[in-house]
């Protein structure tokens, strides 16, 4: 589903999705959370559970986990070379400081990012993994795309 996420430093996100004609809302400025959901019949403004507050404040910042990453106490290793969409890409693993761990992919020829694994997402009831790609639009703009399985 398309979405649009506005980010600003600090870990400040506002996610906007629209659903069978309906605009849910999910805001977090760095301190407080809430959301808006009315596909699910929730009409009003609710704050973040204790769960949403925790992802919401290790969400990774706007200059993305390898900027700054010795200052950031994140350890990086090579985890091997993949496809990602027809091209060869450095498969790097990063252990953050709290302890998490993700996978970033970047092209063997341009090292522009071009896969990140985002966030686990509670849809249906359970977590399901998601993929962000990053995309080179014309006249060099950058785009991503989220996947959720």
């Amino acid at each position: 589903m398309p979405f649009v996420m506005e980010l600003e430093r600090s870990r400040k996100i506002r996610f906007e999705l629209q659903f069978n004609g309906q605009t849910a809302i999910q805001v977090y400025d760095g301190a407080n959370g809430w959301k808006l959901r009315p596909f699910l019949n929730r009409r009003e403004v609710e704050p973040y559970t204790a769960e949403e507050m925790k992802i919401a404040s290790t969400q990774l910042d706007l200059d993305g986990p390898l900027v700054d990453y010795a200052a950031k106490q994140t350890q990086i290793e090579l985890a091997g070379v993949e496809k990602v969409e027809g091209r060869d890409a450095y498969r790097l693993k990063l252990k953050m400081k709290d302890g998490q761990a993700i996978h970033v992919w970047i092209d063997a020829q341009t090292f522009l990012e071009v896969k990140i694994e985002g966030q686990p997402r509670r849809l249906d009831g359970s977590y399901h993994p998601v993929e962000v790609y990053y995309r080179e639009l014309p006249a060099g703009r950058r785009t991503s795309d989220s996947v959720c399985s």
